[in-house]
């Protein structure tokens, strides 16, 4: 993980960035292996790392083109091949072929490139913005940084931007825009890189990779050829996330995802990667040592477990609570997530694999059906249709209403998920996308939120985190197959158990239940519910006049979560929202420019 900042303005005068002191502020245990503070003429830029970096920067007055930022680029070897180059491989590929090189890379980066000639800024990040790039212009100069805290200086944190948070509450907690909480202050959105020419403050943003635009589709006349394609794209993608040098972890549970990314860990390559697992002793459905010891017994491997019955939802709040530069739903199960951090980087494993995406990525429903119909497979669709209905216990008429006839009839709708977001995504879909590819996108969309894990906990421990199922190659290629392998009469995340046959046991692979944490929530509801109603029960929210509810309603939904009733909609979103409303406004008390 690495953290920059930098400012870019004709004949600026030199400013001491204080980056170290900033990042040490936020994360005071934090192991800085490296760090440089460097001027060049038409701005000044530092940087620090936690983990060792492939330095390919050129800091050379003399040079006309700069490159700054945080990229591991996976197929540099290729790239460096076909256009034979060596060293400095953004700043050559520019050199070569223009800012177009950006849709041949393959990896996670977030980088800003000076053309002093130009006069001309690049801010760019990955196909999902998985490392984040933050910029503002304030006072006549650009300045950008790879985290919000960094440019704390350049913001008023009080110019809170309204039509953030209503998609924060429409996505249900999920941002994968280019807004931020703050007016003055934006993302750069992942699949996009936007130019600046710097002495006329011209801005334009373009998409340079976006899911809908691809057009090409896979179709192989055996099945196995489509399970084997997969096994070794998702193999190359763990490849790249495990460290070379460092001792790697997955965060592994019972359920197939994280179980399956740890066996082709263990079966293909030589790396020293171990399990971290949080159990239960008393809180029993929680429980899954039942499946991670089968893993376990399959691979030898000893077992490094956690114990999380104590790490209930906003347990410690307020005072373990962390305040972040912007809202996550994540901070609501913060403790979890946290003692399992801290094991990891208790045995020196800091970096850290999880199966985060695979439910999106992986998971279709019976939309696959209106596909079918579109194609005159009318014997299939009536079939899935009715497996599907016993699997989900509706009646053939329920499905077809809800699956076909409902999206038919109402294109602002779409089965399992909100219409306000639905429509504001429904904007991006092209007309060659099947209800598949629909379904798939909208998933996407949501897994591209920006993760509390990444940015504020991991750091904190020097852990960094790793997320094979947002791999670039394995999207599209998921994209480009039929829907029939996410979800079929027999399965949901087929294409994964047919590919992981062999390397899990069968329990695991035919496992359809999802074990659920709510007595673990509820548990750590009770035991601090006086901290907890006492900043929840303000309704700061009410200062956006943009919910549908009083705050008598809102205290009324609050008792319902308090006496373990389940919240429709997107309570979660909203408590989590209020939550931070209470930290921030506290904050900015103190705030001073």
């Amino acid at each position: 993980m690495k953290w920059y900042q930098g400012q870019i303005k004709l004949s600026i005068t030199n400013k001491d960035l204080n980056i170290e002191k900033k990042v040490i502020r936020k994360f005071p245990n934090i192991n800085i292996i490296g760090s440089s503070s460097n001027n060049f003429i038409d701005g000044n830029y530092s940087e620090i790392s936690n983990l060792e970096y492939i330095n390919t920067q050129n800091n050379e007055l003399t040079e006309k083109i700069l490159f700054f930022g945080d990229a591991e680029i996976f197929n540099s070897d290729f790239l460096k091949k076909k256009y034979s180059i060596g060293t400095d491989l953004i700043i050559s590929l520019y050199k070569h072929i223009g800012i177009d090189f950006i849709k041949e890379l393959y990896g996670e980066f977030s980088f800003v490139l000076i053309d002093i000639i130009k006069k001309e800024v690049i801010l760019a990040t990955d196909h999902l913005g998985i490392k984040p790039l933050f910029w503002t212009i304030h006072r006549e100069m650009i300045v950008y940084a790879s985290d919000l805290f960094l440019l704390e200086e350049y913001y008023d944190p009080n110019k809170l931007n309204k039509e953030y948070f209503k998609e924060y509450i429409d996505n249900n907690g999920q941002i994968s825009s280019k807004l931020t909480p703050y007016s003055d202050v934006e993302r750069v959105e992942g699949g996009n890189y936007i130019k600046i020419s710097y002495d006329k403050w011209k801005i334009n943003t373009t998409t340079y990779w976006d899911l809908s635009s691809i057009v090409e589709k896979i179709q192989y006349k055996d099945e196995k050829e489509y399970i084997d394609e997969f096994r070794e794209i998702l193999k190359d993608s763990i490849s790249n996330r495990l460290a070379r040098k460092d001792k790697n972890a997955v965060l592994m549970s019972g359920g197939l995802d994280s179980t399956s990314i740890f066996a082709l860990s263990k079966s293909y390559f030589d790396k020293d990667i171990k399990p971290i697992s949080g159990v239960f002793d008393k809180l029993k459905s929680c429980d899954e040592r039942y499946f991670i010891e089968m893993v376990l017994d399959k691979y030898n491997t000893d077992k490094i477990y956690v114990k999380c019955d104590e790490f209930g939802m906003l347990k410690g709040y307020p005072e373990d609570y962390i305040r972040t530069d912007e809202p996550y739903i994540d901070s609501l199960n913060l403790e979890l997530t946290k003692n399992l951090i801290m094991e990891s980087s208790r045995v020196s494993r800091i970096n850290l694999i999880d199966g985060y995406a695979a439910d999106h990525l992986l998971s279709g429903s019976l939309i696959n059906v209106l596909d079918k119909i579109k194609s005159c497979q009318m014997s299939d669709a009536f079939k899935d249709i009715v497996e599907i209905s016993i699997m989900e216990n509706n009646s053939v008429f329920e499905s077809i209403n809800r699956y076909i006839f409902t999206p038919l009839i109402n294109k602002s709708s779409f089965p399992e998920f909100d219409d306000s977001m639905f429509e504001r995504i429904r904007k991006r879909f092209s007309k060659n996308m099947g209800y598949n590819q629909k379904q798939l996108y909208i998933e996407i969309f949501n897994a591209k939120s920006y993760h509390c894990l990444d940015r504020e906990i991991a750091p904190l421990y020097n852990v960094t985190s790793r997320h094979p199922f947002l791999d670039k190659e394995l999207l599209e290629y998921i994209y480009k197959i039929p829907g029939d392998f996410r979800s079929n009469r027999k399965y949901n995340k087929y294409i994964l158990r047919e590919a992981i046959k062999g390397f899990l046991p069968e329990e695991i692979i035919e496992r359809i239940t999802k074990t659920q944490h709510v007595s673990l929530t509820f548990k750590g509801i009770n035991e601090n519910w006086h901290k907890i109603y006492k900043d929840a029960c303000d309704f700061k929210l009410s200062f956006l006049d943009i919910l549908g509810i009083s705050k008598h309603e809102w205290i009324e939904e609050l008792m319902r979560f308090r006496n373990g009733q389940i919240n429709d909609g997107n309570f979660m979103a909203l408590l989590s929202l209020e939550l931070w409303f209470a930290n921030h406004f506290d904050g900015c008390k103190s705030y001073n420019h």
